[in-house]
């Protein structure tokens, strides 16, 4: 236990229950002559044997003969035990005279009359304070010396067996410190736990407050509270945590519900996330972090995604529950950390941010990241200008990283972000802060910034708001780095946009260009300008601005070696994750840790099969096929919706599919008893799964990339029928009439055509799958194939403008979880602007859809 400060000077007249050792006077005390003299203002850290012994001295003099006053009395006590804390001062003596001078005063007390019995009793509970203060501060500096001269015993009896009444409670509470701190240090820890559950019962809320501080010491110490003890606990502080008037209750209660759930095992961790999100109105800002801070915590424990999204998103509760109070609780706790994020306070919103980040990493479902990432927005804009804007740059970072999750995950990018929020978001950009700018221009780096115009516009506008200060004030000169930095961030807004820049509107770029060329080079405007104007200079391109590739052509070796490399990472997380669960953990457990990963090795396994399959040797295919089985059988596992009779007869299914792989042989023997149980068939995967080395795979796809052939295909263009040439502006469609696009492709290394099919995914999510013509397919060479694919949509309403996505694909012929699992992506996707137009009966339609 760290010493805490020596004191310079006495302790004010009512010292701080939670800092007894502070000893700042105040000027009016001062003032009125009750500090000490000069001569006893001492340097308790470092004062010789002589001055200390001299210190002491004069204070056991005025203790005893020259004041009666308690208060007095008191301040001098105090100061006594301050003087004790120097390595010099005789800390026995002082200790026996503490003890001593307690207990002529409890002599004192007790001879006084009936009427004057109150003040007397006040009295003695002042003295007695002070010097179970003094104590206390001794013992923080000399535990050793001064923990084996306290009666624990008495004093602990004295505790369990009163109630605090008046002035009483804060003596309890000193006495409860003490008590506590000599049980830890002679490692009573049971005894502790017996004290601390009968005193936090007590009405008084400063005792309880020292009571929960005691209960998290014990647990951060790794003790394990009885379970009797624990249930009456986590009662008291649900209870506590929605009814208690005092703010520092409520969020000890808090902190202290979420380190039970992570430490007892009697506590579970669902219920309690659930009493802490539904406490997420509390009105004191410090306790609805506290909730933030407690709901990070607990978010690994959780039993999912699902109940990660609960509360994220607010979803409908059932009627059918019988318990009122399970519902009122669900109903309270339903999208708690959204209502967290749009907190007016920053640091709430802040801290939320950072527990939706890890949540949103940890698995939720993409409609939870969707909702947060639009809330995100609103919460940046929200506390965008709030000084200091460290809360904007926390919240801008969290938004950044949920959408490079995103685009992890795949889809359709146009949908993160709409223009409307685009310009929202830049609005929020102060005009004298470049860390937010590149903040926020770092966020626009990672969209496709599609709609060119209304964009542009909008980060046009925000340059012109921007200070005409020069860059070395709001930039010094000695963060060159940090210079560098934001025309970077600004630089890569304007590559995002330099596939449109021809068709941009003149006056937009004149306005652009007027900011650039300041008569001041070094103005914050003129610099960010330039930097922006620079990058759509040296990026524009004669391509069309309503098509943007996002990759080029692969070799077969290059995509082989980044196949592998994907390989290798998610088998050894894997297996790392495998390592390091207990023992004792159960194989459904275990399955549920790795889920993520097994998910996404099914998907890669699926598209090596499709994309290089025929080519790769024998060996290979079987550490593929070996891998499609255990990642499908585990899915099955996972779905407790299922019946087990239907698990069997589908694992018996996937076994025949791959008679030579000896995980499937396993699993037949596995299945074979009738009364075969989820949590076997667990273990069978999880074994498997530990085992499973894809070496033959990984070297045929290393070593024999020359020879292996990796299907790949590339979209040259898709024209609006019968347009004969790409557009240079979006294409106008109207709303539920067919749009339709002549797609022509290049196919390389494709065993067969009639597994090619374009991909079209409209703006809403939905998935339009149109094969190729076979009229329309040639073959130029020996493995060059081309295509072409009419496709039809019909574009339902949407906010202008936007697009839609176009890849090509693989049908993939093994079983997936989904249908548009089993589409395997071999072409970058391409991105095709839309715009949307009136229909021509506008008399009966007079508005946009």
């Amino acid at each position: 236990m760290a010493a805490p400060p020596a004191s310079p000077s006495p302790p004010p007249k009512r010292a701080r229950l939670s800092s007894p050792s502070s000893s700042a006077s105040s000027p009016r005390s001062r003032k009125n002559g009750d500090a000490p003299p000069l001569s006893l203002r001492f340097d308790g850290g470092g004062g010789s044997a002589l001055s200390a012994a001299s210190t002491l001295e004069e204070l056991r003099r005025r203790l005893l003969h020259a004041t009666t006053d308690p208060h007095l009395q008191a301040r001098l006590l105090l100061a006594f035990g301050a003087a004790a804390r120097a390595p010099a001062a005789h800390t026995e003596s002082a200790i026996d005279f503490l003890f001593s001078f307690l207990q002529q005063n409890q002599q004192r007390g007790g001879g006084a009359g009936d009427a004057d019995g109150a003040t007397a009793n006040a009295n003695s509970t002042v003295v007695v304070g002070a010097i179970v203060r003094g104590l206390r501060a001794l013992l923080a500096v000399k535990p050793r010396v001064v923990e084996p001269m306290i009666q624990l015993d008495a004093m602990a009896e004295q505790l369990t067996q009163c109630v605090s009444v008046a002035e009483d409670s804060k003596l309890r509470a000193d006495m409860t410190r003490i008590v506590l701190d000599c049980l830890v240090l002679a490692g009573s820890a049971a005894a502790a736990v017996e004290l601390l559950d009968v005193c936090v019962q007590d009405h008084d809320a400063g005792l309880r407050g020292v009571c929960l501080r005691g209960f998290l010491r014990l647990v951060d110490r790794g003790e394990r509270l009885p379970a009797a003890v624990c249930a009456r606990l986590e009662t008291l502080l649900v209870r506590l945590l929605a009814r208690s008037p005092v703010t520092d209750v409520r969020q000890q209660s808090a902190r202290l519900l979420s380190a039970l759930a992570l430490t007892q095992p009697t506590v579970a961790a669902q219920p309690t996330a659930l009493v802490l999100a539904a406490a997420a109105r509390d009105p004191a800002a410090a306790v609805r972090v506290e909730l933030a801070l407690a709901l990070r915590e607990l978010g690994a424990s959780l039993d999912g995604p699902d109940a990660r999204s609960q509360l994220l998103l607010k979803t409908q509760i059932s009627e059918a529950l019988e318990d009122v109070d399970a519902q009122h609780v669900r109903m309270m706790a339903s999208g708690a950390l959204l209502t967290l994020l749009e907190d007016d306070d920053k640091q709430v919103a802040v801290e939320a941010s950072r527990t939706i980040l890890l949540w949103s990493e940890a698995g939720v479902s993409r409609d939870a990241v969707l909702r947060v990432v639009h809330a995100h927005v609103d919460a940046v804009v929200a506390h965008g200008r709030a000084s200091p804007r460290d809360g904007a740059l926390a919240l801008l970072s969290g938004l950044g990283r949920l959408l490079a999750l995103l685009q992890q995950q795949g889809g359709s990018e146009a949908y993160w972000l709409s223009s409307e929020e685009i310009q929202y978001l830049l609005s929020a950009v102060p005009s004298d802060d470049p860390r937010v700018l590149r903040a926020v221009c770092r966020v626009l780096s990672s969209l496709t910034l599609a709609h060119q115009r209304l964009v542009a516009t909008s980060i046009v506008d925000m340059l012109t708001r921007l200070s005409t200060q020069s860059v070395a004030e709001l930039m010094p000169s000695g963060r060159e780095a940090f210079r560098r930095s934001v025309a970077g961030a600004v630089a890569a807004v304007g590559r995002c946009l330099a596939p449109g820049a021809s068709t941009l509107p003149s006056p937009l770029m004149q306005r652009l260009k007027g900011a650039a060329t300041a008569k001041d080079g070094l103005q914050y405007r003129a610099f960010c300008s330039r930097a922006l104007l620079a990058a759509l200079s040296s990026n524009s391109t004669d391509q069309s601005p309503s098509i943007a590739v996002r990759a080029g052509d692969s070799s077969s070796a290059e995509l082989a070696a980044s196949l592998a490399q994907t390989l290798r990472a998610i088998a050894a997380r894997i297996r790392g994750r495998l390592e390091q669960m207990p023992p004792a953990s159960q194989s459904l457990h275990a399955l549920g840790a790795v889920e993520r990963s097994l998910q996404e090795l099914e998907k890669l396994t699926l598209e090596i099969d499709a994309r290089c399959g025929s080519s790769l040797p024998r060996a290979a295919q079987r550490d593929v096929l070996e891998a499609m089985t255990l990642t499908r059988v585990a899915r099955l596992i996972a779905d407790r919706a299922l019946p087990m009779s239907s698990v069997v007869e589908r694992i018996k299914a996937a076994a025949l599919e791959a008679p030579d792989d000896a995980s499937a042989a396993r699993l037949q023997q596995a299945v074979a008893p009738p009364d075969v149980r989820r949590d076997r068939l667990a273990s069978v995967v999880v074994e498997r799964l530990e085992q499973w080395r894809p070496t033959a795979l990984l070297l045929a796809m290393d070593s024999g990339a020359s020879r292996l052939r990796v299907a790949s295909a590339s979209i040259v263009a898709p024209l609006p029928l019968p347009s004969p040439s790409p557009s240079q502006e979006p294409r106008e469609v109207a709303s539920q009439l067919p749009l339709c696009l002549r797609v022509h492709c290049v196919l390389q290394n494709v065993a067969s055509l009639t597994q090619v099919a374009v991909r079209a995914e409209l703006p809403d999510g939905r998935i339009v799958l149109t094969p190729l013509s076979p009229e329309r397919c040639r073959v130029h060479e020996r493995h060059v194939a081309e295509g072409e694919a009419h496709v039809s949509v019909r574009v339902p309403a949407f906010s202008d403008p936007t697009q839609l996505w176009l890849s090509v694909c693989l049908r993939s012929s093994r079983q997936a979880a989904t249908q548009d699992a089993a589409l395997v992506p071999i072409s970058p996707a391409v991105a095709v602007s839309i715009q949307h137009r009136a229909l021509a009966t506008s008399s009966r339609h007079n508005s946009r859809s």
